[in-house]
This record gives C-alpha cells, sequence and structure tokens, in this order.
C-alpha cells in the first residue's frame, strides 16, 4: 500500500528544491548555520530573524520527547507559521554531536517515534540533502534530521527537521 501522506510530502518538499542537491559539504554547513540560529533549548526569547532567513519557505517538522510530540507534525508555508513551528522547535530540539549525511544505513539505526518517519525520511532524501545529528545514547539520546534544499536563487535553506530526545539504554 502507498502511503498517501509520505508521497504528498515528498511533492511539498520536492516544490523547494531546485537546482538539484547540494554537497555534503555544503548540506552540513547549511545545517550547522542553522542551528546556530536557532539558539536551541534557550530559555530567553530572541528573534528567530536569521533561522527564518536559513529556512525554506516551505518546512515540515516535528518533535518527540518521552512524553510524545512536543512540536506537533506540520508543514508551514506562511510565514507566521514557520516562525510558530520555528519557536517550538528552538524550546525541544536538542542537537548533539557531529553533523553526518544520512544513507540508507542510517534508517536501520532509527529507534522511537523517528522509525514511524522512516518513509518520510528516505523521500526527503531523494530531493534533498539529509543531515543527521545523533550522539547515540548515554541514557539520553538526542537524534536530529534535517533535510536541506536549494531555493530558487541556489541558497540552501533547511525545509525539515525531525527531532526526538528520549531516554535510552545503554
Amino acid at each position: 500500500m502507498i502511503d498517501r501522506r509520505a508521497l504528498l510530502f515528498a511533492a511539498l518538499i520536492s516544490g523547494a528544491a531546485h537546482a538539484g542537491k547540494l554537497t555534503d559539504a555544503q548540506a552540513k554547513k547549511a545545517a550547522t548555520d542553522w542551528i546556530a540560529a536557532m539558539q536551541l533549548k534557550g530559555d530567553e526569547p530572541i528573534k528567530l530573524d536569521a533561522a527564518v532567513a536559513l529556512t525554506a519557505t516551505t518546512m515540515y517538522a516535528v518533535a518527540y520527547d518521552d512524553d510524545g510530540a512536543k512540536c506537533a507534525e506540520t508543514t508551514a508555508t506562511a510565514p507566521a507559521a514557520i516562525t510558530k513551528t520555528l519557536t517550538c522547535l528552538r524550546q525541544h530540539v536538542a542537537p548533539s554531536g557531529k553533523p553526518k549525511i544520512w544513507t540508507r544505513k542510517s534508517a536501520l539505526h532509527l529507534s522511537g517515534p523517528l522509525l514511524r518517519h522512516a518513509k518520510q525520511i528516505a523521500a526527503l532524501a531523494k530531493s534533498a540533502t539529509v543531515v543527521e545529528l545523533d550522539d547515540g545514547c548515554d541514557g539520553m539520546e538526542s537524534w536530529v534530521v534535517l533535510a536541506v534544499t536549494k531555493d530558487a536563487k541556489n541558497v540552501a535553506r533547511v525545509s525539515a527537521v525531525l527531532a526526538q530526545h528520549m531516554t535510552c539504554g545503554e
């Protein structure tokens, strides 16, 4: 059976990609820049202008912790919706580890709620360069998957964020 949601998601996100995929180095740099602009897990309110500038005009996002979805699954297309999504992600995403390029083998290690998004991540990888940050299990595991695309001006933009911060066993 074809997952209609995955097909719709791929169509939405692929519309944000232009002129081919980014190189691995470009995608890692864009992901690192976006993470820095977000000032993730900060308690003080900040303006998200720098992060918005590094975000695609269509953005898919979801974030989980042990209690479930903290940032509900959404595809934001309006500027206000993107800012609202980024605000939630800033509060609930805690990337750790060095950025690596997503591979098919990466999917074999998915666990927790992100496992349900394996098809969506595979669809993203067809039109975007997917970067993952996973620090492994040390009692808590933080796993962040970012899709990075080029906009119409060939500027790298984060078009999807899937994250989980979960208790794990060693």
